[in-house]
């Protein structure tokens, strides 16, 4: 595939990238209050307040997202499908996880967008190198 190609199949697939990232970011947000509602927390600020400013924290995870995914897709498998280009947006949401679990900001470590990614990658790859059936073998 040559590169010109390989450039348009990445901008064609920043739609779902965008779709999968902001639906992780609210996740993130639902989460985040019913954290903070578990342990018992008090903060001054309600939790739920983060809806209100969910356009500016989406819009700061995809500009991170847009170009690191760019990146990533030169060292790793391309996602392919629909949904796997969705799984991958949401992944780059979990750049906030140590803002949603405050008191658990080490799972950065391992929840953030290059881990998972690379993961996503492995599992996206080992999917299509396996055949159908038994019967495609033969």
């Amino acid at each position: 595939m040559n590169r010109a190609s390989s450039h348009l199949k990445f901008w064609a697939s920043v739609p779902a990238l965008s779709i999968g990232a902001v639906g992780g970011v609210l996740l993130l947000i639902t989460l985040r209050g019913d954290y903070l509602n578990g342990i018992g927390a008090q903060p001054q600020v309600t939790p739920q307040i983060a809806y209100l400013f969910s356009p500016i924290i989406c819009a700061a995870v995809l500009l991170v997202a847009i170009p690191l995914e760019a990146a990533l897709r030169r060292f790793s498998c391309a996602p392919e499908t629909l949904l796997q280009q969705i799984a991958v947006g949401a992944v780059h949401a979990t750049s906030i996880s140590w803002w949603a679990f405050p008191l658990h900001w080490y799972l950065v470590f391992v929840a953030n967008p290059i881990v998972l990614r690379w993961t996503l990658g492995i599992i996206f790859r080992s999917k299509g190198d396996q055949p159908e059936s038994l019967d495609d073998r033969v």
